[in-house]
């Protein structure tokens, strides 16, 4: 269910919760807050928005270092863990809401120019 709530400047902000999952837009009309939301809502029962949870790229990691890494064998195990140590070190603090549409793009040379 969405919450449709207007805020001090006259726009509306529509706010849909689901889990680990907060999206929200902000609109100049009610109306056109409530059309987002519903098409939102829509695409999620669809399962067509692949949608991110509020955690950090550290969580992640986290995660990757408990379920992933056990699976890998010696040298290799020790390898992985250093470099996810050192990711989370470096971006461990970043939503990954934020990340991924920060470094995401079909063109990898787009990413390429967001780094520098």
């Amino acid at each position: 269910m969405a919450t449709i709530e207007k805020r001090s400047n006259g726009h509306y902000r529509a706010r849909i919760r689901r889990g680990d999952v907060n999206v929200s837009e902000t609109f100049r009309t009610k109306a056109q807050a409530v059309a987002w939301a519903a098409q939102v809502e829509s695409d999620m029962e669809a399962g067509r928005l692949g949608l991110i949870p509020n955690k950090t790229f550290a969580e992640l990691l986290e995660r990757y270092i408990e379920d992933v890494i056990p699976s890998k064998r010696g040298a290799t195990r020790l390898a992985s863990k250093v470099d996810v140590m050192t990711l989370a070190k470096i971006s461990g603090h970043r939503d990954l809401r934020i990340l991924q549409n920060t470094y995401y793009a079909p063109d990898m040379s787009l990413v390429a120019s967001r780094l520098d």
